[in-house]
């Protein structure tokens, strides 16, 4: 069975359908799966190895890139044609895809359910989380059982040597991951937090993203260091990660990794670790969807219960 995904972003959300895949390959290895996303986060499918070829959808480049994607998938032939993305553009990449079977999210936006077969709920009835409305995509190819942790390993993530040198310093270190894409989304405290967390001089402190916003000093600062294939392999060797609403809370969940997340104008129940309730999980919720009303004490008891 050959199958192409279209999900080009974001991050986080490439994550849910690659957990939801790898159920797909670990059912039938001989399951072939091609991939729709954008070039700057492909690292992410390579890491996994489950995904045999990669098209980059260049967002910004213009309608002659977008038609260019389009003539270059056309030239394979797919069995199912899967868009989860559930927009305008990734529908029409799929009506136009030379699948036998066209099939996309039902939740899908600006007319994108106009070209394709709408999925249905097979295994919850009212999915709540962002991962449980692409399960019926599984139930589409005849999968019925599978781990409902929906666990994903990354074989292929490896650190840099000059990022191996830093982190053999500790025997154990907690990562933070103080950015999201939208600033609401941001906790504010993440600087006093690093502070705090000296009090546990048995663990390194790792700051993790893109952005050099705020100061951390001692503190091993991998901020724009790192490429989206190495994200994997630094949450996998953590002792715990600290994270807002952002795409290494689900790395570190697919992964199994302690992890204590903090929302504000997003929720939890849709957009936290999954599947919700697992031990190696604390959420923060902030009232009234700000992100600022969750304290840093109650944060700290949460890390000392995990780390002591």
């Amino acid at each position: 069975m050959k199958i192409l995904v279209i999900k080009p972003s974001s991050l986080g959300d490439v994550i849910h359908s690659l957990r939801v895949m790898n159920v797909a390959k670990n059912y039938n290895e001989r399951i072939s799966i091609d991939w729709v996303i954008k070039r700057e986060i492909a690292g992410i499918l390579d890491a996994t190895g489950i995904v045999e070829h990669s098209f980059y959808f260049d967002r910004g480049q213009g309608l002659l890139s977008y038609v260019k994607l389009i003539l270059e998938i056309r030239k394979k032939k797919y069995d199912f044609c899967m868009d989860m993305q559930g927009l305008l553009r990734s529908g029409i990449i799929t009506a136009l895809s030379k699948s036998r079977f066209k099939i996309g999210r039902k939740d899908g936006r600006e007319f994108s359910t106009l070209f394709y077969e709408k999925v249905k709920e097979g295994f919850i009835k009212k999915p709540n989380h962002a991962i449980e409305k692409l399960l019926p995509f599984l139930n589409r190819i005849g999968i019925n059982n599978f781990p409902q942790d929906l666990p994903l390993s990354f074989p292929h993530s490896t650190l840099g040597e000059s990022v191996k040198i830093e982190l053999n310093r500790f025997r154990k270190y907690i990562v933070l991951f103080p950015e999201s894409r939208r600033k609401e989304k941001e906790w504010p405290y993440f600087e006093k937090l690093a502070l705090k967390l000296k009090q546990f001089p048995h663990f390194g402190i790792v700051i993790a993203g893109t952005r050099k916003n705020g100061q951390f000093p001692e503190t091993v600062d991998l901020r724009g260091r790192l490429s989206v294939n190495e994200l994997p392999q630094l949450i996998k060797k953590s002792a715990l990660i600290i994270s807002n609403d952002s795409a290494p809370l689900h790395i570190a969940s697919s992964l199994q990794v302690p992890s204590i997340s903090l929302f504000g104008p997003t929720d939890s129940r849709n957009y936290g670790p999954y599947p919700p309730g697992k031990n190696q999980s604390v959420v923060f919720n902030g009232k009234n969807e700000q992100i600022g009303s969750i304290e840093l004490h109650p944060v700290m008891d949460s890390i000392k219960a995990v780390i002591i």
